[in-house]
């Protein structure tokens, strides 16, 4: 792989964090303080319906590395194709028909990904690095874990652009991507190194499969380029080590307090039972319930 910039030492008394714990925490602070401290982790059952975006990423990760390697196009279709295959037949071997479903879905999505995309990026993109991960420290007390799908250079300009895949039922706006915060932040924290990323494109396609009426291809996909200022992406790196401040804050570990909502709690998180426990008769009780509902404590991961 390419290195696009040279990682530093990060101080053992700094804290980790990443983006999806301060998103976490900023929208409930119960929810960062049970699975980002303690680590409490379980199989939740609700993420299945969002099983796509997470695949969908890792298939084209497959694709772009192939392409990343020299290979032709022919065999990077061939690379992915065997992903799916795998993927799919692992979870029909589990009985997890679900997945063996979602795996399907993914192939149709690629499939028409490769036919819409595959003459752009042969005349203008150059992967530089797929799955870009670091460690940057963005204060004296924080380093913000890094994870980017994918960094291609435009070979009409030269510059750089971090490439997030993403798969909706519908395509995002570019209004709404404007009020994504996660890569502008990551654009912030590294050019503390200066490594300057040039934009933001948000690579994205519909899950959403259509039983009867076509799809044409530029209906499935699109490719929306947000650009920001330099007091944009300081103010993005501000705000955010603000989070990480009063997440862990001294007041904070000691009680977080509940951002309860009827439509998130309950059909969107799997703790609302052990916080609710919690809530009644206090954090041991409600890390009990954790365990006995099949949650383990894992530190192998952030």
């Amino acid at each position: 792989m390419v290195e696009l910039a040279v990682a530093e030492e990060v101080p053992r008394d700094l804290i980790v964090v990443s983006y999806s714990e301060v998103q976490a925490g900023k929208k409930c602070p119960p929810e960062h303080k049970t699975g980002y401290r303690p680590r409490w982790n379980g199989t939740p059952t609700k993420a299945a319906a969002r099983k796509p975006g997470t695949l969908f990423p890792q298939a084209l990760g497959v694709y772009y590395h192939s392409i990343f390697k020299g290979d032709t196009s022919q065999d990077a279709i061939v690379r992915w194709e065997t992903f799916l295959l795998d993927y799919g037949r692992r979870a029909h071997e589990r009985e997890r028909f679900d997945l063996a479903e979602q795996a399907d879905l993914v192939a149709w999505m690629i499939r028409g990904y490769v036919e819409h995309w595959a003459a752009e990026d042969a005349e203008r993109w150059e992967p530089l690095h797929i799955e870009y991960r670091d460690v940057v420290r963005i204060s004296d007390r924080f380093a913000l874990k890094i994870k980017i799908d994918l960094m291609m250079r435009d070979r009409m300009s030269g510059r750089i652009w971090a490439w997030d895949h993403k798969s909706n039922a519908n395509l995002p706006t570019e209004a709404e991507l404007d009020l994504e915060d996660q890569f502008p932040t990551y654009r912030a924290a590294l050019r503390l190194r200066g490594f300057d990323i040039w934009a933001c494109m948000y690579n994205c396609g519909r899950s959403q499969r259509n039983k009867k009426t076509p799809q044409p291809l530029n209906t499935r996909f699109a490719r929306i380029g947000i650009n920001h200022t330099d007091d944009e992406l300081s103010t993005f790196l501000t705000e955010f080590i603000e989070i990480c401040e009063r997440l862990y804050s001294p007041r904070n570990l000691k009680h977080s307090p509940r951002h309860t909502d009827s439509e998130r709690c309950r059909y969107r998180c799997d703790l609302t039972q052990p916080c609710l426990t919690g809530r009644k008769l206090g954090d041991q009780r409600m890390y009990r319930h954790l365990q006995d509902s099949g949650f383990v404590q894992d530190f192998t991961r952030h």
